[in-house]
């Protein structure tokens, strides 16, 4: 009850995290529920894992344990990660399927399954690494400098013709 509980926050038409999200950044509730629901998959996703791994649940020896719950989060990481389309790179759409399938079969028990979502991984990786078909981002445009009117050899901002003063500092008056 209290996994549903905490899900809650993020789905229609409690949402609470959402309603304070969209007070706080402005920005519609529609759209940030359904990133909400985009980013906390993995939440829905744990009672299935539990349900088809009982390690996850710490029943069975100590490494079926270890590897279900390195798996598991290795799992809720890609699963986020494809459906967002942002891991470490931006992502594109066969790389967003590729990390949602190997997240998926990450889940579920088995070393076959384990050891077919690391492939889907490592080539997804080496497809980014390697730039096959400009799957990597063109390197961001140089952010200006602002500019900004130097103050005048009597300290003397122009155009505004009152003395620049730090905060803190005291000056005589000028005569």
């Amino acid at each position: 009850m209290i996994f549903w509980g905490l899900a809650s926050f993020i789905t229609p038409p409690v949402c609470n995290a959402v309603y304070v999200a969209c007070s706080i950044s402005g920005s519609s509730l529609w759209r940030t529920g359904g990133e909400a629901m985009r980013v906390g998959a993995g939440v829905f996703l744990v009672p299935i894992a539990f349900a088809l791994n009982a390690a996850l649940i710490l029943d069975g020896t100590a490494l079926e344990i270890l590897l279900a719950v390195g798996t598991a989060l290795v799992a809720t990481v890609l699963i986020a990660g494809g459906l967002q389309g942002f891991s470490a790179w931006r992502m594109t759409a066969p790389q967003r399927v590729m990390f949602t399938v190997a997240g998926l079969l990450l889940l579920m028990p088995g070393l076959w399954e384990a050891a077919i979502g690391a492939i889907l991984v490592a080539v997804t990786v080496l497809w980014w690494r390697l730039d096959i078909n400009g799957s990597r981002d063109p390197e961001p445009p140089a952010i200006p400098e602002p500019s900004v009117p130097a103050a005048d050899a009597r300290g003397l901002d122009r155009g505004a013709g009152q003395p620049s003063v730090s905060f803190g500092q005291r000056h005589a008056p000028r005569s």
